[in-house]
Formats: structure tokens, sequence, C-alpha cells
């Protein structure tokens, strides 16, 4: 999520708002140390970085 434009939705409406965020870019950073209490929404960032669009995108984690 962008510090510039971040996501408050309900959590219904989260994976939608992921996917617009992610859709433009080339590479999605993962940041794992941090927010293991969110891994669910993690393990939803990574597949949709790797499946979810025709291009996959490239992932970071740190």
């Amino acid at each position: 999520m962008s510090k510039y434009d971040p996501i408050v939705v309900p959590s219904y409406e989260l994976p939608g708002e992921l996917r617009n965020q992610i859709a433009p870019t080339s590479y999605v950073i993962i940041l794992a140390g941090i927010y293991v209490n969110y891994s669910r929404w993690m393990n939803f960032e990574i597949d949709l970085a790797k499946f979810g669009f025709k291009n996959s995108k490239k992932i970071i984690v740190v």
C-alpha cells in the first residue's frame, strides 16, 4: 500500500483495492517482518502478483 494513497475500506473490499494498487506496478515489495499479523493478506498479495495479471509482477521480500 502506498502511504500517499492508503487503502481504508472494509475488509470485503480490500482484495479489489489491493488489485488496483498493484496493477500499475512492475514490482511488489512485501514487508514480511513487520506485518506478520497480516500474513493472510501478504499471501493474497503474493498470489495476486504471481497469478492475478497477464504478466506476473516481480516480488521483493524484505
